[in-house]
């Protein structure tokens, strides 16, 4: 029935009325918005559903809704935050695959903004990794920024997820960078910093995580290095130094007891496909640092002729990666 047949009838007052065609008005944008987001594939979650991620619900100024493509992080599952310089060195981009890896080998779920330097190179190491990568935008999550990393931007869609507080179409402005960072902080159980100048936005989000009572994290680096100021001035002022990623799976994963386990169970089983002689040749190589075929031979007492067939095995089961001139490398997921 019409509104003015209501009327004409005296179902309703013109008051009650007006609340009425208000409220049928507010319905159809609200379903419109909603049908649009859904063609799009963007989700919407208000702080009130049970499936917004607890981790933002207490944190100071929490965001009241999130929009997302792909999913959100499992409130079940432990996750860190990676962040950095966006112009970082070869050794801060090296440092950063190998920690971002491991961490999601482990099980934990790596929080990212997708930036370029630290923070894409996080995303791009751990996205196929067990605990998988999520970032969290500046702009809508329908606009990929920087547009360099539109690559990992759809692979996060597919197997982790872009998340932003920002409507949909919202371009990047300045102000939405550092106010984003909150969340970054937010969604994570710890904030692991790798490579920061003095004074760069990297600290802000250390303020956010601080005050959200996170466990912060440094790599830390050569004094005379400006790319580690930051870095080296958190772990003087209180930051926990970091020179292996157990140092941070260890203290992250004591808080889910159950996941220890299943990753040490996970680790038997892995071991459990190598003959004698790998494990002998996996214990000598290294994920960053290229080792000799003399090396290897010199310290596993296997011989060179015998050395190759072995390498040649694990190669082709991607455990192994051939670098230049018969040096060696460890697959990351090994």
């Amino acid at each position: 029935m019409k509104i003015s047949e209501m009327l004409q009838r005296r179902i309703v007052n013109e008051e009650q009325a007006s609340r009425i065609a208000f409220e049928k008005d507010n319905e159809y944008k609200i379903q419109k918005c909603y049908d649009e987001l859904e063609q799009r594939d963007i989700k919407f979650i208000t702080c009130t559903e049970k499936e917004f991620p607890k981790k933002l619900k207490n944190i100071p100024d929490a965001p009241k809704y999130l929009f997302y493509k792909g999913k959100l992080p499992d409130d079940a599952l432990p996750s860190v935050s990676i962040i950095g310089a966006r112009k970082c060195d070869e050794y801060g981009a090296q440092m950063t695959k190998h920690f971002a890896a491991k961490l999601s080998q482990a099980g934990i779920q790596i929080i990212s903004g997708m930036a370029d330097g630290i923070d894409g190179i996080a995303g791009r190491a751990s996205v196929n990794e067990v605990g998988g990568s999520f970032a969290v935008l500046g702009t809508g999550v329908d606009n990929c920024f920087p547009a360099a990393n539109y690559d990992l931007y759809k692979e996060l869609i597919q197997k982790g997820g872009v998340i932003s507080e920002y409507v949909p179409k919202t371009p990047g402005k300045k102000y939405h960078f550092p106010r984003r960072n909150r969340i970054i902080s937010g969604l994570s159980d710890g904030l692991f910093v790798i490579q920061a100048r003095l004074h760069s936005g990297t600290s802000i989000t250390v303020d956010c995580a601080l005050r959200q009572g996170k466990d912060i994290f440094c790599l830390p680096g050569r004094i005379t290095d400006t790319l580690s100021t930051g870095t080296n001035l958190m772990i003087r002022d209180g930051a926990r130094l970091v020179i292996d990623p157990d140092d941070i799976i260890s203290e992250i994963l004591g808080k889910y007891k159950q996941l220890i386990l299943n990753f040490n169970q996970k680790q038997k089983e892995i071991e459990d496909i190598f003959s004698p002689d790998e494990k002998k040749i996996l214990s000598c190589l290294d994920e960053v640092k290229a080792v000799h075929l003399d090396e290897i031979s010199e310290k596993t007492e296997i011989p060179i002729t015998a050395l190759y067939g072995i390498l040649f095995t694990l190669i082709s089961r991607k455990i192994v990666i051939e670098a230049d001139n018969n040096c060696y490398l460890k697959a990351v997921r090994f």
